[in-house]
């Protein structure tokens, strides 16, 4: 990601690095796929902004923070943003991850699979769809 954090920066635009909850060497119980972790993107726009105020700030998120940063929404506060490799559905998500690894019968087990999120994380796999909150984002993209 610095690579892209200096290509925001040349642009002109204030950048902070993040690790979500659980995920590198940041604490936290479980990985939400993007759920819990629009949270932490709110509260790093809230820093930079406390930080930098009236820096241009800019985005880039990638695959679970890209789905992150639009399950935050309306709360993201950015002049620029970038998504990239944003799944649509956690479902479809589920499906093409184990087609990948397990080949077709991986797609008979996704819903097995879906089925213990509400078990281990309290969450349902109809709040991790990026697809049906991406026409509510009001930052550039």
């Amino acid at each position: 990601m610095i690579d892209r954090a200096r290509f925001l920066h040349a642009a002109g635009y204030a950048v902070l690095l993040i690790d979500f909850q659980a995920a590198g060497e940041s604490p936290g119980k479980a990985i939400t796929f993007g759920l819990r972790e629009a949270n932490d993107v709110k509260t790093s726009l809230r820093y930079i902004h406390q930080q930098l105020p009236g820096e241009r700030v800019g985005i880039i998120g990638t695959s679970m923070g890209g789905a992150a940063t639009v399950l935050a929404e309306p709360d993201v506060q950015a002049d620029a943003v970038v998504l990239e490799q944003v799944y649509p559905t956690i479902k479809q998500a589920t499906e093409d991850r184990l087609a990948i690894h397990m080949g077709p019968m991986g797609r008979w087990l996704a819903p097995v699979l879906l089925t213990t999120l509400h078990a281990h994380l309290d969450i349902s796999p109809d709040q991790l769809r990026p697809i049906d909150q991406i026409g509510r984002c009001r930052c550039p993209n």
